[in-house]
């Protein structure tokens, strides 16, 4: 049973959601946002109906703490933000707790990239690891192309197998 949440506090939310979903380049809302968040959900997850979604998007229901929880992590917002408005949308904007990848040296930019991927149907986010994986072993066999890490990285290779020699 949902606690007592006042027809305001469910649009509220509903608005933090939908600008969550916007900043996530989810569909627009009528463009089939609601069955591409109860898809990523369903897959992510467990199984969510279109109608259940729809019910946040619309300010007709507030989701329960489970799904806070997975709709926070799907958009990349804070929990706090999510459910009361406080704090910064992003968590990048809120003191990191151990558990975000921002906490491990992520860039915004690297998270926002992995969202993005795992926001992807499985067949799709496949395809893109596979083309990450083949990226990353092009970038092993002419580290000229590669940052100067994986440069580095070669060059260490190399006089190790000279070493050997």
């Amino acid at each position: 049973m949902e606690p007592m949440v006042t027809i305001d506090e469910k649009i509220a939310f509903s608005e933090r959601l939908n600008t969550a979903l916007d900043n996530m380049k989810f569909p627009a809302k009528g463009g089939g946002r609601q069955t591409r968040l109860a898809k990523v959900i369903s897959e992510k997850y467990e199984k969510i109906s279109q109608k259940g979604v729809r019910k946040w998007l619309e300010a007709e229901s507030i989701p329960s703490m489970e799904n806070l929880i997975r709709l926070a992590k799907i958009t990349n917002v804070s929990l706090e933000w999510l459910v009361t408005g406080r704090g910064g949308l992003s968590i990048a904007s809120n003191i990191l707790d151990i558990d975000t990848p921002l906490a491990y040296g992520y860039t915004k930019e690297t998270v926002d990239l992995i969202t993005r991927i795992e926001a992807l149907p499985a067949p799709l986010r496949e395809t893109v690891t596979t083309a990450l994986e083949q990226a990353e072993k092009l970038l092993n066999i002419c580290p000229a192309v590669g940052n100067s890490a994986t440069q580095k990285r070669y060059l260490e290779q190399q006089r190790t197998e000279e070493d050997r020699d």
